[in-house]
């Protein structure tokens, strides 16, 4: 039968060798408990989890992506309801434009009063090209020209390939974009609507008002269907953007369960070993003890 040295009087040094090694073990989780507690995180190194620490570093990876792509998202949403803004003022112009074409169409005026309300036209006209055209319109977006044709392509996803291209357009005073036809089949360019020279429309004459009238209309509508396009456009960015969030909201969820500390289970850790920290110091104590009293 085995006898304990202790209760025998005998020490050896592989008596108390076991119990300092486990109230070392002890000390060391209650240190590393007492760390998890204060800091909130149950990883605080690779060694402590190294496949859990992967994965959570791959989805804050993702994470900081999906912030990226949202702000895109936002910067484009902003983008096409600033040029939704000013494709409103433009038709507005064009309307009044229009009206005062039906109105210069009257056999009952004269060249002066035509030549009044042309007056009026070409302001117009002049307005609409100080809005879209020259190297500082008023049509523009974070310093960028919103209608002078250039495509912007913007990230809207978190992986490569998840690009989306803006509704753009040619508005300036020398754009060949043809917005229709006329009676005749004939090509209408926008130059030709804002242009205030002999390329553009007028009202000067009642026959130049009456196909200026039907022009005006055609570029009306043209920038109709390219609003229909920007809100078409500004509604699927929206929805995407609204998946965005979601799935960050889902990926930052997962890699809090990942990486957080569960702060009852830490607790109940932290208590477990600072009792076995006690019941080995008491062993070890008794055994010290024993020790003295045969030295």
């Amino acid at each position: 039968m085995m006898i304990d040295p202790i209760l025998s009087g005998g020490i050896s040094t592989s008596s108390y060798l076991p119990i300092v090694r486990n109230n070392s073990t002890s000390n060391t989780q209650v240190a590393k408990s007492l760390s998890r507690l204060s800091s909130g995180l149950r990883i605080q190194t690779a060694a402590d989890a190294p496949a859990d620490l992967s994965e959570s570093e791959r989805l804050r990876s993702i994470i900081s992506r999906y912030e990226s792509a949202i702000s895109n998202s936002d910067n484009a949403v902003s983008y096409l309801s600033t040029a939704d803004s000013y494709l409103q003022n433009i038709s507005n112009t064009l309307g009044r434009m229009q009206e005062l074409a039906i109105s210069a169409n009257d056999g009952t005026k004269t060249d002066t009063d035509r030549a009044a309300l042309q007056t009026e036209f070409g302001q117009l006209q002049e307005s609409i090209t100080s809005t879209t055209s020259g190297t500082s319109p008023l049509a523009s977006f974070n310093g960028s020209p919103i209608f002078q044709g250039n495509v912007k392509t913007t990230a809207i996803g978190p992986d490569a390939g998840q690009e989306t291209q803006l509704v753009s357009m040619d508005l300036t005073a020398t754009s060949t974009q043809a917005v229709g036809n006329d009676s005749q089949g004939n090509p209408i360019q926008w130059g030709s609507i804002v242009s205030s020279d002999a390329t553009g429309i007028s009202i000067a004459s009642q026959s130049a008002a009456g196909t200026t009238i039907e022009k005006l209309g055609a570029a009306i509508d043209y920038l109709s269907s390219t609003r229909a396009q920007i809100g078409a456009q500004y509604s699927s960015i929206n929805a995407n953007t609204e998946g965005l969030r979601n799935a960050q909201m889902n990926s930052i969820s997962r890699e809090s369960s990942i990486r957080d500390l569960d702060y009852a289970k830490e607790t109940v850790n932290l208590v477990k070993f600072m009792n076995l920290g006690q019941i080995n110091r008491g062993i070890l104590s008794k055994t010290m003890g024993k020790l003295l009293a045969t030295a």
